[in-house]
C-alpha cells in the first residue's frame, strides 16, 4: 500500500516533469529547507550554500526527466545537494584565491604608494594632518 507522502511525491515528480511553474513551488516549500540546510552543513557558509540551492534548482529542473523513481525524491534531492556541494567545494580547493602582488602597493623607489595612515596619531590629529595637506597642496598626490 502507497503511503501517502509517496503518492504526494509521486504527483509532485509528474508535475515536475512537465515543468509546471507550481511545482516547483511546491518542491521549494517542501524540500527547500533540507536543501539549504544540507548545503549549509557542507559550506559552511551562508552564501556558498544559497549559491548551491539555486545550483541544485537548476539541476532539477534540467534532469528531472532522467529521475526513474526506483528511490524517494527526498534520496534524489539530498544527492543532488551532497553532489553538488562538494563539486563546488573540489573547484573551490582547485583554484587557489588569488592575491594582489604586493609590488603593486609600492613605487620603484620602494614607498608606498598611497600614504599610510599613521596609528599613533588620534582622529583629531589625523584630520588636522591631512587639512594640513590639502592646504599645502599635496593631498592631491595622497591620501589617507
Amino acid at each position: 500500500m502507497e503511503t501517502l507522502i509517496f503518492k504526494l511525491d509521486r504527483a509532485l515528480v509528474t508535475a515536475l516533469k512537465r515543468k509546471e511553474a507550481t511545482a516547483f513551488e511546491q518542491l521549494i516549500a517542501q524540500h527547500g529547507a533540507m536543501l539549504y540546510w544540507v548545503a549549509l552543513r557542507l559550506m559552511g557558509q551562508q552564501e556558498e550554500a544559497e549559491e548551491v540551492l539555486q545550483q541544485i534548482l537548476l539541476t532539477v529542473y534540467e534532469k528531472i526527466h532522467t529521475f526513474n523513481e526506483r528511490s524517494t525524491l527526498t534520496t534524489w534531492l539530498y544527492r543532488i545537494v551532497v553532489n553538488t556541494a562538494l563539486m563546488r567545494l573540489r573547484e573551490k580547493a582547485r583554484r587557489p584565491e588569488e592575491l594582489e602582488p604586493l609590488s603593486a602597493h609600492f613605487t620603484e623607489e620602494g614607498q608606498h604608494v598611497r600614504e599610510v595612515a599613521d596609528w599613533a596619531l588620534d582622529p583629531a590629529d589625523a584630520h588636522l594632518h591631512q587639512e594640513a595637506l590639502t592646504l599645502s597642496g599635496f593631498a592631491g598626490s595622497q591620501s589617507m
